[in-house]
Formats: C-alpha cells, structure tokens, sequence
C-alpha cells in the first residue's frame, strides 16, 4: 500500500510538471498579468518573477511585458525599490519605453518617468557605423543650405547686372566699365556737337561743321557698341541663368 500511494504521487508530480512544461513561459506571463489586472499582486509577483529569473521568455516583447507588470505589482504593493529595479531593467532593454497613461494612473507613470530620467545619461545614444558617418555627415551638409531664389527679369538690365546675380562677378564688374564709358562717351559727344551750333541747331562755320561732324560720329559709333554690350549681357546672362542655386555658390572660376 505504501508503495502504491508513493507511486501514485510520484506520477501527480511529474504530470504537473508535464503540465507547467507544456504551458510554457507564454502561459506564464499570460497568468501573471491576468493576477495583476485582479488586483493580486502576490501572485503577479510569483509568477512573473518565476518566468524572468532565470529569463526563460525569448521574445523581448514579452520580457519588456513581463518587467512591466512586475514593476507595476511591486509599486502597488508598496515595494517601490523592487518596482524601481525591474523598471531600470525595462528601460535599459528599452529606452523608449513609455507607460500607457490609459492603463496605468498617473502616480505610477510619474513614479517611471522619474526612474528613466535618472537613466537617460548613461543609456547611449545610437551611433551611426563608420562607414556611413561621411554620408551621414553629407545629408546634414545639402539640408543645412539655403536656396537662393534669382530673377529672370535681371537679365535685362545693363551694367553687368545678370552677371553680377549668376556669381559672374569679374565679368559683370567689365562689362559695367565697359558700358559706363561707353554711355559717358556718347553723352559728351553729343553734347560737344551740340556745341558748336547756334540756338537754332545750325552750325555756321566750314570747320566747324567738321569737328561736329567728328563727334557726332563718336556719338553714334559708342551708342552702336554700347547697344552691342548690352546685347551681349543680355545673352550672357540668360545662356548661365538658373532660377535657383544654393545660397553662396558661384559659377566656375567666376567668370
């Protein structure tokens, strides 16, 4: 008889062994949080400590799960060292984590966000490998620059102006000297043949005639090859035209 009933219990123990085997830690946490959401924390703590040391879940969803409740049920059982542990565990596991404000009173959530403050300088940010550290540094570098917006209507105006907007600036500061001369030109020789006519436009005297005649020439000659400037400007400016460019950049060797 006394072999029989040590037999008998012998095998009750290896079927809830069998039994606790075939659950699995899944079943485990699913029974652990099940305690908790009833209010009984003991058996939250039981359980869940059983499944977490030694570590037996393999999903770190569960573990961030598991460390969740059983730093919820130690808070709730006034155990707060015990609760500030497992939640140091969670974050380290999980720095972004973050209590569900819907799930948990605000006690509790104040209680976490304060012990993963105290850990946010020794968790380490991630760093990019060092292969990609230079492309890393190069898409910062295009998204910092600005856009410069241009106008097509300065194309139009003289004086070196559409070279001066495309970065052109030796260019632009030649064919502004150039133009400038050439409209000062014109201006005093029209002025120097006026000189020699009388209130009504008509010049008297051989010679004189002559030397009008020689400035007027000057005055149409710097007007053609002022226009012929311009024209080239114009040209110019809109064949190294663009609408926009980054901000501080200028055409090649600056011409």
């Amino acid at each position: 008889m006394r072999t029989r009933t040590t037999i008998l219990f012998a095998a009750v123990l290896a079927l809830a062994a069998a039994t606790a085997r075939a659950e699995g830690p899944e079943a485990e946490l699913k029974k652990g949080v099940y305690a908790f959401e009833h209010g009984d924390y003991a058996e939250a703590i039981s359980t869940l400590t059983a499944i977490l040391s030694p570590l037996r879940l393999t999903s770190e969803d569960d573990i961030v799960s598991a460390r969740k409740y059983l730093g919820a049920a130690y808070y709730f059982s006034q155990k707060k060292d015990e609760a500030a542990d497992e939640f140091r565990k969670l974050v380290i596991l999980k720095p972004d984590f973050k209590l569900d404000p819907f799930n948990f009173p605000p006690p509790l959530v104040l209680f976490f966000d304060g012990i993963k403050a105290g850990l946010s300088d020794r968790l380490e940010k991630p760093k990019p490998p060092d292969d990609k550290k230079d492309l890393v540094k190069e898409t910062v570098r295009i998204i910092d620059r600005r856009v410069e917006k241009r106008s097509l209507y300065v194309n139009f105006i003289p004086f070196g102006a559409p070279q001066f907007q495309n970065g052109q600036r030796t260019k632009g500061w030649i064919l502004f000297g150039t133009e400038a001369a050439l409209a000062g030109t014109n201006v005093l020789s029209y002025w120097m043949a006026r000189s020699f006519a009388d209130g009504r436009g008509y010049v008297a005297a051989e010679s004189d005639r002559a030397k009008a005649g020689t400035w007027a020439t000057i005055q149409m000659a710097s007007l053609t090859v002022f226009g012929g400037a311009v024209a080239y400007g114009i040209i110019d400016g809109l064949a190294n035209y663009e609408s926009e460019v980054a901000a501080g950049t200028e055409n090649e060797n600056g011409r």
